[in-house]
């Protein structure tokens, strides 16, 4: 005969025979220990029995519908209807509550994995919210692949590297200091053969992570004094990774390079300290180049900057437009490698000098 499970009320075929006896039995749908027990006879309402936590309200017998009242209903009420006549039918003698639960069997959650890390490791996850420092320097990979450092924070460093690397491996890294190498442990975040190597650090200790602040400290005192002497280029908008590729080879080539993903950031940039050069997405929603292009014209103090439009589609229309707004050169991303970018930049800067 079948019933309902009164735990998961998934329907169950049960042998006679198991009626009335003491063992209990497993429910296949939710692994509830159920036990079969005879109808009592009752002249009220059905109801189930169940332990407190799984008590359930109690169930009607349903009523008899009449030709009339039934034409009145939707059809989908007749049919949700005539399916618990047919199931209380195949009961058969016995009630609902014919099955009591005596326990609830859960399989225990398996406990989770406890990472034990200090503070400053999980920080170092971070690593594009610390401030990043021109690192020009050969480091040596796994004490055998010497790579040229292109900048450097507390988080990691980015190298160029010839090489390939799987993303994802750690590495061994000697960064020369003066007295000796420093070596730390990273992870390889993203690698591009022939342009650069973001390395993630990781497992610093206190020691460790003291010594990486007092050189990155030092080598940005260095650099701002260096600073003055050179051509600022500020990056906006556009996709991270394009930007980093593109700040590396300009940073390789001598520049002081600077970055902003909005309208805003790149006004507070030239209020704080004017760059010589400012390289716009185009089509960036966030930076909008056209507006802010167009205000950089205006300005009195700002005009003179050099204004080059990067532009993801090659067009015609689109192009003058740009140097209708006052752009000195107009560049389109498919066609612009980073060497070009950087060929641009000087020949933008020739021009104005002479």
């Amino acid at each position: 005969m079948v019933v309902r499970c009164p735990q998961c009320r998934a329907k169950l075929r049960v042998d006679e025979q198991r009626v009335g006896r003491d063992n209990g039995f497993l429910c296949p749908q939710c692994s509830a220990i159920l036990r079969a027990v005879k109808k009592v006879p009752a002249t009220g309402p059905v109801s189930v029995s169940s332990s407190p936590a799984y008590a359930t309200p109690a169930r009607k017998t349903v009523p008899s519908v009449s030709p009339a009242a039934r034409q009145a209903v939707p059809a989908k009420r007749q049919k949700m209807k005539a399916a618990s006549k047919r199931v209380v039918s195949k009961l058969a003698g016995l009630d609902l509550s014919a099955f009591e639960v005596l326990q609830q069997t859960k399989k225990p959650a398996p406990e989770k994995e406890q990472v034990v890390s200090s503070p400053d490791h999980e920080a170092s996850k971070k690593a594009r919210r610390f401030k990043r420092v021109p690192f020009r320097e050969n480091v040596l990979i796994d004490k055998a692949i010497l790579v040229e450092g292109i900048d450097i924070s507390e988080g990691g460093l980015f190298v160029f590297t010839g090489r390939s690397f799987v993303e994802g491996s750690t590495v061994e890294v000697a960064i020369p200091v003066q007295g000796g190498d420093f070596h730390v442990k990273a992870t390889v975040q993203h690698n591009q053969a022939g342009v650069g190597m973001g390395l993630r650090f990781i497992e610093l200790s206190d020691a460790q992570l003291g010594r990486l602040r007092l050189m990155i400290e030092t080598i940005d005192a260095r650099h701002s004094a260096d600073t003055e002497e050179r051509k600022t280029v500020l990056l906006a908008g556009g996709n991270e990774t394009a930007r980093r590729i593109s700040k590396s080879k300009l940073i390789h080539d001598g520049y002081a390079v600077v970055e902003a993903t909005s309208r805003d950031e790149v006004f507070r940039i030239c209020q704080e300290k004017l760059p010589d050069i400012i390289v716009l997405d185009w089509q960036d929603p966030e930076t909008e180049s056209r507006d802010v292009l167009t205000k950089i014209r205006k300005h009195p103090r700002w005009n003179k900057v050099i204004m080059i439009a990067l532009s993801g589609v090659s067009d015609k229309e689109v192009e003058q437009q740009a140097f209708a707004a006052g752009a000195d050169a107009y560049l389109t991303k498919m066609d612009t490698t980073p060497v070009k970018l950087a060929a641009k930049l000087l020949e933008c800067i020739s021009k104005r000098k002479g």
